[in-house]
């Protein structure tokens, strides 16, 4: 059974770019009482939907851990694959930070 849902859709919604801040994506909601608001490309392709819970302070804090366990798993495979120095008591990794040598 098909249904005509031209009636209750908005023909010119708030839309958000791909490439918006979050500040500017929380000041729309914010300001215009959103639920929903599509994410679309410059070439008005829509790529997505950010909701009301997405910008929710647990949400938001969930990615950011998530975001740094990532980093943190990064800089330990790096520091796997130090190099030597000519001190005995530090390593050098391929990016050059330096760290001490766990004895």
């Amino acid at each position: 059974m098909l249904m005509d849902l031209s009636l209750y859709m908005n023909p010119c919604p708030y839309t958000i770019s791909n490439q918006a801040p979050l500040p500017q994506v929380f000041n729309l909601f914010r300001t215009m009482g959103l639920r929903h608001l599509p994410v679309i490309r410059d070439s008005g392709i829509v790529v997505g939907i950010i909701t009301r819970h997405d910008l929710t302070h647990e949400r938001l804090h969930s990615i950011l851990d998530r975001k740094k366990q990532l980093a943190r798993e990064d800089r330990l495979r790096k520091k796997d694959t130090c190099r030597p120095t000519t001190d005995p008591r530090l390593i050098v990794n391929e990016d050059d930070d330096v760290f001490t040598r766990q004895v």
